[in-house]
């Protein structure tokens, strides 16, 4: 599943000020508001997030992490 561009900016943003103890769809849900970004793009994005976790059978930050530098390769 891709993921659009601005998405991929809303899961760096949320790795980075997930705070301790909060969920990854809660900090990924605040960085999608502060982007203005809609409901259907979270449903979306955290879709291919979850459906990576279940592939490589990790957790959801994990999968955020792989899909970034997936995406990061692409670009270089």
């Amino acid at each position: 599943m891709e993921i659009a561009d601005s998405c991929i900016d809303a899961l760096r943003q949320a790795l980075e000020k997930q705070r301790k103890g909060e969920s990854f769809e809660r900090a990924l849900g605040k960085a999608m508001r502060r982007m203005k970004l809609s409901y259907e793009d979270y449903i979306k994005t955290i879709g291919a997030v979850r459906e990576r976790a279940r592939k490589m059978r990790t957790g959801v930050e994990e999968a955020a992490k792989s899909l970034l530098e997936e995406k990061e390769e692409k670009i270089n």
